[in-house]
């Protein structure tokens, strides 16, 4: 467009280039309205797109937890979160209270590059439900909040299982694990 206008001005009478520095003013303030507009608006779409996730990942949790495994509802929130509903998946619960609200929001960071799996903090765990990422990995980017010098993280690692059914009883085998974990320090 400004190219368009020198040439414009140019072309019709060079004498008026003084009235292109007054445009080039007109110019960038709307470039900078609409930039900021726009990054307005993606950072508000951002948001919402993470509020929304973090309820379907609440929701889907929450359908295990409630033995509503087998329901249509659980295999749409499975589908929705990336999870095959028929696929393996495997559970690790730890303390909530290992992490910091920023540590776990870094942590979520990292599990989503890791592959597909969520972690909700539910009453007084951290429940990660995967697929793709062996347990040991999952393990190694719980301990990465931990920081230098602490404690290792004690953890319940359930079984890796088929379906959605064996989603909600790995989450039963994390959490026994995860009990016999704290009992033996």
């Amino acid at each position: 467009i400004w190219k368009a206008l020198v040439a414009r001005i140019l072309a019709e009478d060079p004498a008026h280039t003084a009235r292109l520095l007054d445009m080039a003013g007109l110019i960038w303030a709307q470039l900078s309205a609409v930039t900021g507009a726009a990054v307005d608006g993606h950072a508000e779409a951002l948001r919402a797109k993470t509020e929304t996730r973090v309820t379907l990942e609440r929701q889907f949790v929450e359908s295990l937890y409630g033995g509503r495994a087998a329901a249509e509802s659980a295999a749409l929130l499975a589908r929705a979160l990336d999870f095959d509903p028929e696929g393996t998946f495997q559970v690790i619960c730890c303390p909530a209270d290992l992490r910091a609200v920023e540590d776990f929001h870094r942590f979520k960071q990292r599990l989503r590059s890791a592959g597909t799996a969520i972690a909700v903090v539910r009453e007084t765990a951290l429940v990660v439900i995967f697929q793709d990422p062996p347990a040991n990995r999952i393990l190694d980017l719980i301990g990465e909040g931990e920081g230098e010098g602490g404690a290792p993280v004690i953890a319940g690692v359930g079984l890796a299982r088929p379906g959605l059914a064996g989603a909600a009883d790995s989450i039963d085998d994390a959490e026994q694990a995860l009990a016999m974990a704290k009992r033996q320090g």
